[in-house]
């Protein structure tokens, strides 16, 4: 019989492998688009912990978020960072893009330099956040997406202070 759709609603809407069979085929997942930032400041960078009641809570992270539609990843960092912590950042080089995938999903990740640049920082929607030098970043439980860059700052010595 091959595959069939179920369009009676009383069941999902995707392809069933075949007749009389419960495994499906999943629509293909596309990845999340997220951005992150590597924020600067007085020689330090900013990290978060995610709040108590998130997915993968309590867990370090650079911040950022989704990118909305139409919108590019640097104007969506510029976005978040404003939501989330209160402050403004000019937004600079891209430092790592990669592909994470867990159990939650795919995410498409750009992760940014960044410099603070106005705006007194608030805690919003994280639990804290901490200001500190690169050689601390390997001391916290970062989420896996955020790896890559931590990697990417200390082996290819990206993190230089900003030139006045």
């Amino acid at each position: 019989m091959g595959s069939s759709t179920i369009k009676s609603g009383k069941g999902p809407p995707w392809p069933l492998a075949s007749s009389g069979s419960t495994k499906k085929l999943w629509p293909a997942r596309i990845p999340v688009k997220v951005t992150a930032g590597v924020i600067r400041h007085a020689g330090r960078i900013l990290i978060a912990q995610r709040a108590a009641d998130d997915p993968h809570p309590l867990r370090w992270e650079f911040p950022g978020g989704k990118l909305e539609a139409g919108e590019t990843p640097e104007a969506c960092l510029r976005r978040e960072i404003d939501e989330e912590l209160g402050i403004e950042v000019a937004v600079g080089e891209l430092l790592v893009r990669h592909l994470h995938s867990d159990d939650q999903g795919q995410i498409d990740l750009f992760a940014f330099q960044a410099d603070w640049i106005a705006g007194k920082l608030r805690r919003r929607i994280h639990s804290q956040h901490r200001w500190v030098v690169p050689a601390e970043l390997t001391n916290f439980d970062f989420l896996p997406a955020d790896l890559p860059i931590i990697e990417q700052l200390l082996t290819k010595h990206l993190l230089t202070a900003p030139e006045d």
